[in-house]
């Protein structure tokens, strides 16, 4: 399959359209014009983006013991976001290895490269459940530690406190090839990611994010019990 029309410096929407509308690989492998139209405007509205894609969900604050600034939850469920970008499972299984074999897998405040946090491979809560990161059927969960030794990791926790434990986890990937354009059974248009197709930079915590499955829960760990922490 060649590859999908992208607007040329300065060209016009307008222009773009219409040789977007009329390029043979467009028109053999979206027949359909209505179709064909929403992958033209798709193209044409990504040209603004970086070539770092950004997805997230809500994570669940674990607020484990007085002295620990851990959350834990879903950083990227493998559904299509609000954005119609979908990272499906086989996908974030590939980015995720590579990027915890890393020397580097922190986590960083609002994609602004600013170190907050390490994440932890596996943590245990006030009820002796095991939280592990990793990919399961759902998405990507991680489980990560927030520092205490600076001033906006403090100050981003005290504000997630101020949210009610509500906040939101995004990732942060380079895009080495174009997502696959795809439709739902609805035709409504949305972009897959391929596991060749990009790798995982940093996950970030933020106000909100783009994707909005997951379920948030405070628990506590009594101070004399002890806990299991492995860290790379």
């Amino acid at each position: 399959m060649s590859p999908l029309p992208t607007p040329n410096t300065g060209e016009s929407e307008d222009g773009f359209m219409h040789r977007c509308m009329g390029n043979d690989t467009m028109n053999s492998e979206f027949p359909e014009m209505k179709q064909r139209a929403a992958v033209c405007h798709s193209q044409f509205r990504r040209k603004r983006k970086t070539r770092t894609l950004k997805l997230g969900g809500a994570f669940e604050l674990r607020k484990l013991s007085d002295s620990d600034h851990v959350v834990a939850g879903y950083a990227s469920p493998a559904i299509i976001d609000d954005d119609g970008e979908l990272i499906p499972i086989e996908t974030l299984r590939a980015w995720w290895d590579k990027f915890i074999q890393s020397e580097y897998p922190i986590i960083t405040l609002s994609h602004d490269d600013v170190p907050i946090g390490k994440v932890l491979l596996e943590y245990t809560d006030s009820r002796g459940t095991i939280h592990k990161s990793g990919v399961d059927n759902r998405g990507l969960y991680v489980v990560s530690e927030l520092r205490k030794d600076t001033k906006t990791a403090n100050e981003l926790w005290q504000q997630i406190e101020q949210w009610g434990g509500k906040g939101a986890y995004s990732i942060s990937a380079n895009v080495f090839r174009e997502p696959k354009v795809c439709f739902t059974d609805k035709g409504t248009l949305y972009h897959r990611y391929e596991p060749d197709g990009g790798e995982l930079n940093s996950i970030t915590i933020g106000r909100d994010g783009a994707n909005s499955e997951a379920i948030f829960q405070i628990v506590k760990l009594k101070k004399h019990q002890k806990r299991i922490l492995r860290v790379r």
